[in-house]
Parts: structure tokens; C-alpha cells; sequence
């Protein structure tokens, strides 16, 4: 487990004489616990870690061995073993951060292991990440909690708790687990600044964040960035019928509200998992679809989903299918599960109410096994023919595993929170325009991950206060995608009775407006309007709409720009300042650089203070007052700036307590000196109406079905060239196959963002035009970019790739992209004369990605004869994969590409989940990048390179890299496997070495185990 702490803090010394260093730690001669310095020098001491918290009067003796390994060897004795700690001071790796990795080594029959961090107790230690909570905190030290499991079912179990400014870390075992191993261990690594000094909070998470995270390869859906969403769950619950959805589509027209798409939520089915309409509420389905787009302009309808099956529903009592496709345990049963639409029963109404007598959660639904293949494509089945009847895209609900049955084992569960990042991938599948709660690792989808359902409260609970930190946490976690619950929150008084609420206050409805207006999306369910309600509300929500309108461009900008850079839209204030003001501030955040947002969201509140980093910053709602930062303006919007004289201060005091601030004010300040301040939004598109012609040119893009084979990869589907074989052609000539068409849809990735909209309707005229060749199309294109302003074409983004190219280099491409004197088709002259005199390993090359690319299935183009021209898959792995790989890598790939019974996105997949470098941290990818790109080597030399490549890496990144084992094995024991995968990491072995030994290890299985892979494989060993 990666622990990196982002902290600062002036403790008094701890450190002493009696102590050993390894850099900048001082462990104690007992060996009980270790002090972290800043320059090794008393009076600079960062952290306290305690040792062996459950064993504290066990002294250790410590041995040092060179510069940077320290080994503490603890006397309590476990029958004939020790406890031992190794420390590893790595100063080399990295030219900006140390890191110390501490590692545990025990006896089997020891089954807990704890190690404490003293957080301090002032106000100058700040900790920020770990994981998500119901009540959200920023920075963590604000919330104490117990001791959790950080990441849910783990094969090594840490746990985690914070409470009296200490975090402990404890690795246990669990016999509740879904994984157990009797040997345990704990380990974690702190990264560490090798100069304070000179690196800001922002760019220490920068630089912890590209080696253990990862961020967005492409944005989700613009459409719903520019309009809201509007989600019939708080305002209907389940009564949500025909009549209703009209009526409320018919509401949001008459009051002239944007709208992205209408959500229809729970109970829209005949039973859940079965993927049937309900005609008793929905009579004319393809009808009521027509009048909302004819008669309301809504054109998309987007439903709610979860993989729960009702026990009583057709799938449910199926008992092939329940076999098939739904999670089960260890005895091999499948068990029902209790979720929040299961009934819960009172407890014996013969006692007293409370802990000792609660509630009864009734199980009553089974849940789908998604790390099963076979289920996935069930699954995909059920909501493709809902796409069929009219339904957009998909709200996706749970995912996590703490739904799962106890003692569950999956299909494949071979590493923690599979399940969530499988469910995660599926619903990639659906586009960009798709909701998703949940994420484990899949921080490089394209879809909104939405923040867990929100309470309608002020403070704690998943209320309005919570708003802010999880916005701000996802950011720092790579999930830059953000949806915010529904406004005003779910209505629940939090009881989990699943009873419908009542909407909230109207002071809270408009606050919580206010404070969601400049994050990314916006949701509404609870409607303004509504009868609770006086106009006041719906004045001020459509003033909200309108600031965000005015913000659009700034909005899109900045989401495009985050994918290039791998910087988050939404920023804490520390982003740009190090003040310890910045470092705790929960309730303010920026957008991009040059936009701070305030919202008030406090009951009763009418002003509030708001910091500004350095710079010059303009009112947004006063637009003549210019503040320089950095600073805090008190009392905003009833302050003064600059400060009163303290006569004048008085006077204005006394005023403020007898007038009132207006309730429609959303404090925000934007930088004077920026392209992208209020008075310039809309400088490349014009203006708004503009920005909203654009976007509706882009909707009927949104919901178009990629693979997800595209979606898991470095390139936006849209952006993704395809691979069609030349031999496949259409004999209609009215319609020319896609090979007339340019390598993106009309507009280069990014483009959108710079050039006018006239320029961008020419180039999707011109991609539209299949009565032209692809070369003549290129000639035009030229032209249309050569009329293009120098000044415009200076600010277009370089391809995919290019952003590792020195940065001298990415400068002079600029200068030739804005050079007026030659036109288009010499710039690439240019350029590539450019790149070419760089050394080989600066080339740049575009991001990893599965080169089997399937044709989408709206280019699959009808002959004259009437037939359909297949979706093309290559019949081999590309050349030189048979050089490089090893052997059975290689025959998986090509099984893969030569199995008639999968279809080209069942191929992809697979292929997807053996070509596993793309998962390697970023430094490592461009070493395997800069191997596969040494024109020097032939394949075999770089076959060696790789293989000593893959042996350099730590164990856990070279797991990454394992072929996977066969799915009949996931059956095997757990030692057994891992004895079978470190096959592949002893490089003394060759092949035929390597497989002699596998037979051995499958030959020595005692008879149950082989019964399993027996019968999974159809042939005795």
C-alpha cells in the first residue's frame, strides 16, 4: 500500500543521540519508533511513526546495512521466527522526492501488524486524499473515524483509522474476507521533498500523483457540462409514470430551463433485472419519446440502472441464467443480497427498541457477477435493446462490494475492488454521456463519476457541506470528472427506510444552487418551481444559469486543457498558494487558474469571508472593484476593499446589522490579467449562442456505442483513427466507405476550443462529404486551416504525444503553426523537419493503445446486393508481437484473433486485459515505449530489453506486466497460483525450463484442486 503524505508541520524536535539515521529518519535505538526530519538537523522534525503499536514493550535491534537499507529485528519471538522491519531509503529514483519504504516481515501465526503516524496537534499539519466518506472532510484531520478497511476486500488488508490525531495502519487478518492469506504483511512508502523549499503543496502532488495515479485520456460529455441534467428520483421517487415524465419535460420547457438530458429513474421496468419496459406506466413508450423531443426539445432520455435481479423477477427465477451469470460464494451457492430497495422488518416487537434489538435487512435480489465475460455480454444484451426502444444512455448505480453476498468469490477476483473496476469499464462501453458512482483504479474513463447520494442537511450527513470536499477529494484522486448529487439534495431524512422525502428549505435549495453553479455539471430533481416554493427561488436559479452560461467557454477550455495537462478543472485554494489560510479552506475553490468560486453555505449566513491568492483579482459581481491578493476579504459582498477608515468601518458595521445581503449573490473573483476573465468568455466562439450551436452539432456524437476496448485507452473515441483493410470496399457509389473520411470526426482533438464556429462547420461539412476522396479532402482541409488567423492557429494544441517533446521544440512548433508566410501543408513540412532532427529516443509517440481498433457500427455500410459488410478484426497479432512476446502470450493473443464465437468487442477486451503495460506507472510506460521505438535493435534485442526491463521493476509493478492466468485457474488455492506466476518472474528459467515446472506444480495438486481445473478444462492431467 502507497501511502504519500502531503504535509508540513513545524513539531518540536523529537530526535536525540539515541537514534539511527537513514537520511532524513531517525529510528530509536529500541526500535520502537522513527522521527522524519526536513534537513536531518534538530528542530525540523515532520512526522512521528510508533512502531509495533500492538507490541510496544517489544524492543528491536537494529542493523544498518550501506547507505540506505536499515533492518530492525524485534525479540518477541513466534515459536523460532522474529518480527522484522526492513527500511529502504531510496534518494536516487527520483530527481525531486525520497522515498522511504517500510516493510514488515512476520510469522505465519502472528495475524496483526500496527503502525501509528502522529499527525500533530496544531493547526500546521494538514493531511489530504485517503478515501471517500458519506461525511467528507477537507483535510482529512477534520473527520476521526474507525478503523476501516482503506481498500475494501484487499488481498493484503490495511486498515485505517484516525482518531486523536494519529493515523494507524494495521494490516489483519479477517476470516470475513473474500481473500485470506495466512501470511500477511504491511507495507507503505512516504514520499518525501528532497527540498522543501522549493516545491509548492501543489507540485508535490503533481509529482506523487503521476507515479501512483492516474488521470483522464479524453472528457465526457460536453452537453451535459453546458446544460443540466434533470432526474425525476427526488421529485417522483418510484410513482413516476407516462403522464408525469410529460408533465414535468413540459414544466421544465414552460419555465425556458436548459437541459442536457431527462433521467428516468427507479421503477421505469416491469421488475428490476428484468429489462422490460413497464406498459402498465409507460403505455406508448416510442410515442412519449416523439412528444418530448417534438413538443419540449428534449432528445435524450437517459435511464437508471444497477446489477441487482429480484429473486421473484423472470431472470431471477430462471435457474440456467442464476447459475450463470449472478455472484456466488464459496460452497458455489448463489445467495441473495439485501440492498436498499429489500425490505427491512422490525425486531422483536417484545423488546425494547435499539442497538440490542435492531432492524432486519430481508435479502431478496441476486447480483450480477461482472468480472464474468459471459454476464457482461448478457448484460450489454438487456440494455442495448433498451437503446433500441429509445433510451439514450445510463444512469449507473452501485457497484461497490460491500453489496456483494458474504463470503463471495468471482469469476474473476483475482485483485481488490475487481468488481468495481470491471463494473466501472462496462459501463464505459455506453459513451461519454454515462453516470457512474463508483471507481476503483478507473480514474482514465470518460463518463461522470456522480458523488454518492447527497442528504438535504446543511452540515455533516452527506449534506450541503460536504459539497465542496468531495469535489475537491475526487480531484486529488485523478477522478476529475465530477457530477454533484441532485440540487437541494435527495429530500431523506437519513434513516435507510427508502421513504420519499420532502424537498428542502428554501434558503438551503438556493444556496446549494449557488454552490454547484461553477463546479463541472449540474442536476436538478426537485424543480424551482415547486409548489414549497415562493418566485424568489426560481429568480435566482435562473440567474445561477445564467452566470454558468457566461462561464461556458472558460468551462470547456479549462476540461480540455485538463486531459492535455492532467491537471484537475476543480482545485483547492492551496493550487495556488501555500498560506496556511489555503491549506484548511473547505468551503472556496478555483476553477482552472483564474477562477475563485465562494459560494455561502452556511443556515442564516448573508456574507462570508473570501481568500484570494496573489494576483489581481475582479469582482464578478462588481466589476469595477479590482482586489489584489493575496488577501482576505471580510464579510463579502457588505466589506469594502480597500479597508475603511476605522471611523467609516464602525459606521459600515452598524449598517450591516440592519440590512441584509441580498440571497442571490455568488461570490466569485477572476484574474484581470487573463484571456478567459468574464468580459472576454466566448473570444473564439463569439458568443454563447454561438458555444450552444456548436455543442448541439456534437450531441448526436455523444451517445454513439465504442468498444470499450477505445474508452479504457489514451485516445478519446472521437479522436481514434481506424484501422479498416483496404480490401473491403462498397459497391455503392452514392455512399463511399469510411476510408474517404478523415481520422477524426471533421476536427482535430482539441480544436473545438480555438477555431470559430464557421471554420468548425467547414470542416464537418467537409468530413460529412463522401463523394470526394480522402486526398482531395486532405487538400481541402488545408485550405480551410490555411485562412485560418495566425493568431488562432498559434494556440492549437499539439497531437497526442507530443506533450513529451522538449519544451523548446513544443515552442517552435507553436511558431510555425502561427508563421503566416507559409500556408498549412508546409507547416507539416516543417514540423516534421523539426521532429526528425531530434535523437531517436525524443521522438514522440502517441499514447499505448490496443491496436486492434473494430469499425463503429454506425460505418458499417449495405452493398447494393443488400448485405451487410462484417466488422473486420485482424487474423493475427501485429508483426513482430510473436518476436517479442513470450510464447504463451503470444498463442493467447492469437486464439484471441482467430476464435470465430467472439465478436470483435469480446476480442478487444481480452486482448485488453493480456497487454497489460499501458497500467504501468507513466515513467515506466516511456521506458517501454523507448525499447519498442530503438530503430538500433532488431525484435530480439528488444525482446532481451524487455525482459530485463520487466525483472528491474518492484514485485508489484512487475505483476502488472503477467499474462493472466486462464480463468479455470482462478479456481486454484491462492499459494498455488502464486507459485505459477512466479514462474514468470524467475528469469534463470527458459521457456521449456518454465513449463516443465508448471506440470510439476499441477501434477503435486491434491485431487480436489485438479478436479476444479479438470473439469473447467475438459481434459485429465
Amino acid at each position: 500500500m502507497k501511502i504519500n503524505t502531503t504535509l508540513k508541520t513545524n513539531l518540536n524536535s523529537l530526535t536525540s543521540s539515541s537514534s539511527t539515521s537513514l537520511g532524513n529518519l531517525f529510528v530509536s535505538n529500541d526500535g520502537l519508533s522513527a522521527t522524519l526530519t526536513q534537513d536531518g538537523v534538530s528542530g525540523s522534525v515532520l512526522l512521528l511513526i510508533t512502531f509495533l503499536k500492538i507490541f510496544s514493550s517489544k524492543q528491536g535491534k537494529i542493523t544498518k546495512e550501506g547507505d540506505n537499507i536499515l533492518r530492525v529485528n524485534y525479540d518477541y519471538n513466534f515459536g523460532d521466527k522474529q518480527i522484522q522491519l526492513t527500511i529502504h531509503w531510496d534518494s536516487k529514483s527520483h530527481q525531486k522526492l525520497d522515498f522511504y519504504n517500510f516493510y514488515w516481515k512476520k510469522p505465519k501465526g502472528l495475524y496483526s501488524l500496527k503502525d501509528s503516524i502522529n499527525l500533530g496537534s496544531d493547526n500546521s499539519v494538514h493531511w489530504y486524499g485517503g478515501m471517500n466518506t458519506h461525511e467528507q472532510s477537507w483535510p482529512i484531520k477534520k473527520n476521526d473515524y474507525k478503523s476501516t478497511e482503506f481498500v475494501t476486500n484487499d488481498v493484503y488488508q490495511l486498515y485505517t483509522s484516525l482518531q486523536n490525531n494519529e493515523l494507524d495502519l494495521q494490516s489483519k487478518l479477517d476470516d470475513d474476507s473474500s481473500f485470506l492469506l495466512r501470511n500477511n504483511f504491511l507495507e507503505y512508502t512516504l514520499a518525501v521533498p528532497k527540498e522543501w523549499e522549493k516545491i509548492s503543496l501543489k507540485d508535490f502532488h503533481q509529482e506523487c500523483f503521476e507515479l501512483f495515479l492516474a488521470a483522464p485520456t479524453a472528457h465526457p460529455s460536453l452537453e451535459i457540462i453546458n446544460k443540466p441534467i434533470w432526474s425525476t428520483w427526488a421529485n417522483f421517487w418510484k410513482a413516476v409514470d407516462q403522464n408525469g415524465l410529460l408533465e414535468y419535460a413540459k414544466q421544465i420547457s414552460d419555465n425556458n430551463m436548459p437541459i442536457s438530458q431527462l433521467e428516468l429513474d427507479d421503477m421505469w421496468t416491469v421488475s428490476y433485472g428484468d429489462y422490460q419496459i413497464d406498459k402498465r406506466k409507460f403505455s406508448n413508450f416510442s410515442e412519449m419519446l416523439k412528444k418530448l423531443e417534438n413538443e419540449f426539445g428534449i432528445k435524450r432520455l437517459s435511464a437508471w440502472v444497477h446489477p441487482f435481479v429480484d429473486a421473484d423477477s423472470e431472470i431471477g427465477k430462471n435457474p440456467e441464467l442464476r447459475n450463470k451469470l449472478f455472484v456466488k460464494n464459496r460452497d458455489g451457492d448463489v445467495p441473495l443480497v439485501w440492498w436498499w430497495d429489500c425490505p427491512i422488518k422490525p425486531g422483536d416487537p417484545s423488546k425494547p427498541v435499539g442497538p440490542t434489538n435492531p432492524d432486519k435487512k430481508e435479502p431478496c435480489a441476486y447480483v450480477l457477477d461482472v468480472t464474468n465475460p459471459e454476464t457482461r455480454e448478457w448484460w450489454y444484451k438487456q440494455l442495448e435493446a433498451m437503446k433500441a426502444e429509445g433510451i439514450c444512455t445510463f444512469k449507473f448505480d452501485a457497484g461497490e462490494t460491500n453489496w456483494l453476498p458474504h463470503n463471495y468469490v468471482l469469476y474473476d477476483g483475482a485483485y481488490p475492488n475487481s468488481y468495481g473496476k470491471h463494473y466501472a469499464h462496462f459501463a464505459s462501453r455506453f459513451g461519454s454521456a454515462v453516470e457512474n458512482r463508483y471507481g476503483s483504479g478507473t480514474q482514465q474513463t470518460n463518463f461522470f463519476t456522480r458523488t454518492i447520494d447527497r442528504n438535504s442537511y446543511w452540515d455533516k450527513d452527506g449534506g450541503l457541506s460536504t459539497l465542496i470536499p468531495w469535489a475537491l477529494q475526487s480531484s486529488l484522486h485523478g477522478y476529475y470528472w465530477n457530477l454533484p448529487d441532485m440540487i437541494g439534495g435527495n429530500g431523506l431524512n437519513h434513516n435507510e427506510s427508502n421513504i420519499r422525502g420532502e424537498p428542502p428549505e428554501e434558503e438551503l435549495y438556493i444556496r446549494w444552487t449557488q454552490a454547484n453553479t461553477l463546479l463541472l455539471a449540474m442536476q436538478f430533481s426537485y424543480p424551482p418551481w415547486h409548489s414549497k416554493y415562493g418566485g424568489e427561488v426560481l429568480n435566482i436559479v435562473k440567474k445561477s444559469l445564467e452566470l454558468r452560461k457566461k462561464w461556458m467557454h472558460y468551462l470547456i477550455k479549462n476540461v480540455r486543457k485538463s486531459v492535455e495537462d492532467k491537471v484537475p478543472v476543480i482545485r483547492p485554494m492551496w493550487w495556488a498558494s501555500d498560506d496556511n489560510e489555503a491549506l484548511t479552506i473547505d468551503d472556496q475553490f478555483m476553477v482552472g487558474s483564474d477562477l475563485v468560486v465562494a459560494p455561502v453555505i452556511k443556515s442564516g449566513q448573508k456574507t462570508r469571508n473570501v481568500y484570494l491568492p496573489e494576483g489581481n483579482w475582479r469582482n464578478g459581481n462588481n466589476v469595477s472593484e479590482v482586489v489584489i491578493g493575496p488577501t482576505t476579504i471580510k464579510d463579502y459582498p457588505n466589506s469594502k476593499d480597500p479597508p475603511l477608515p476605522k471611523k467609516a468601518k464602525i459606521f459600515n458595521q452598524l449598517i450591516n446589522l440592519f440590512l441584509k445581503s441580498p440571497l442571490d449573490v455568488l461570490p466569485h473573483f477572476y484574474r484581470t490579467d487573463s484571456d478567459d476573465s468574464g468580459n472576454d468568455i466566448g473570444q473564439n466562439l463569439n458568443n454563447n449562442a454561438q458555444l450552444e450551436q456548436f455543442l448541439n452539432q456534437q450531441q448526436s456524437q455523444i451517445s454513439i456505442d465504442f468498444p470499450s476496448s477505445l474508452n479504457n485507452g489514451n485516445l478519446h473515441p472521437q479522436q481514434q483513427q481506424l484501422v479498416i483493410p483496404q480490401t473491403i470496399k462498397s459497391t455503392d457509389k452514392t455512399s463511399i466507405f469510411p476510408s474517404s473520411q478523415l481520422p477524426f470526426d471533421g476536427v482535430p482533438p482539441g480544436f473545438e476550443t480555438v477555431l470559430p464556429i464557421e471554420v468548425l462547420q467547414k470542416l464537418r461539412e467537409l468530413h460529412k462529404n463522401t463523394n470526394i476522396p480522402l486526398t482531395q479532402k486532405q487538400s481541402e482541409f488545408d485550405k480551410i486551416m490555411t485562412s485560418v488567423s495566425p493568431k488562432l492557429l498559434a494556440k492549437l494544441p499539439l497531437p497526442p504525444g507530443f506533450e513529451a517533446l522538449p519544451s523548446n521544440i513544443k515552442e517552435k512548433i507553436k511558431e510555425i503553426n502561427g508563421d503566416p508566410s507559409i500556408d498549412w501543408s508546409k507547416k507539416h513540412l516543417k514540423v516534421k523537419e523539426l521532429i526528425g532532427a531530434l535523437p531517436q529516443q525524443q521522438h514522440p509517440h502517441p499514447p499505448l493503445h490496443n491496436p486492434s481498433i473494430r469499425i463503429p457500427s454506425t460505418q458499417i455500410q449495405q452493398t447494393n446486393s443488400g448485405n451487410v459488410i462484417p466488422e473486420f478484426f485482424p487474423p493475427n497479432p501485429p508483426p513482430g508481437f510473436e518476436k517479442v512476446l513470450p510464447p504463451e502470450v503470444y498463442q493467447q493473443l492469437l486464439q484471441i484473433h482467430r476464435n470465430p464465437q467472439l465478436t470483435v468487442q469480446q476480442k478487444s477486451l481480452q486482448i485488453d486485459q493480456i497487454m497489460r503495460f499501458d497500467k504501468l506507472p507513466p515513467k515506466y510506460i516511456k521506458e517501454v515505449r523507448k525499447i519498442f521505438g530503438d530503430k538500433s535493435l532488431n525484435f530480439q534485442e528488444k525482446d532481451q530489453k524487455i525482459v530485463e526491463f520487466v525483472h528491474s521493476l518492484p514485485l508489484e509493478l512487475r505483476k502488472l506486466t503477467r499474462p493472466p492466468l486462464p480463468p479455470a485457474f482462478e479456481k486454484l488455492n491462492f499459494e498455488t497460483k502464486e507459485k505459477i506466476s512466479n514462474l514468470f518472474d524467475d528469469i534463470t528459467l527458459d521457456d521449456k525450463q518454465r513449463q516443465n515446472n508448471f506440470w510439476k506444480i499441477v501434477n503435486q495438486l491434491p485431487e480436489d484442486e485438479k478436479a476444479k481445473v479438470n473439469e473447467a478444462f475438459k481434459f485429465p492431467f
